[in-house]
């Protein structure tokens, strides 16, 4: 389990043991940090490309981390496919980027498209809001 917070590893590191979980806890930004190709079964993101610097390659990262035949699950929240609720998406990024470190106008098709994933399954949510992906990489 990888995070930035340590306060969100304790969380998770809590639940693990109530639940009798095992897991390796990480505290360190995705962007930056580099595992082998390859290394993973499974990758779980949630509600986070609307904080990374480059969601692109964070994608692209996942992709070069999976196992081929694996999978890369998203929960994500991004632009609506409604208009109005798009443009106030719009207007308030920039004041919630300022309070809590996130975009509300992330285009997520158009991440999921230069990202180099195979889409196999694409959900929305909530006004088209809430995105629900699941992926593998492509070989």
């Amino acid at each position: 389990i990888l995070d930035a917070s340590p306060n969100m590893i304790e969380e998770a590191r809590k639940a693990a043991k109530k639940y009798n979980f095992r897991a390796e806890f990480l505290v360190a930004d995705v962007e930056e940090i580099q595992f082998p190709p390859r290394s993973f079964d499974t990758i779980i993101s949630t509600l986070s490309l609307c904080s990374y610097a480059n969601p692109v390659q964070t994608l692209k990262n996942f992709g070069a981390w999976c196992k081929s035949g694996g999978r890369i699950l998203l929960i994500e929240h991004g632009l609506s496919r409604y208009a109005m609720i798009r443009w106030a998406q719009q207007i308030f990024d920039p004041l919630q980027v300022k309070i809590l470190g996130c975009h509300l106008n992330r285009d997520i098709h158009a991440i999921l498209g230069e990202s180099s994933l195979a889409v196999m399954q694409h959900e929305h949510k909530l006004f088209g809001i809430i995105h629900l992906v699941s992926a593998t990489p492509q070989m």
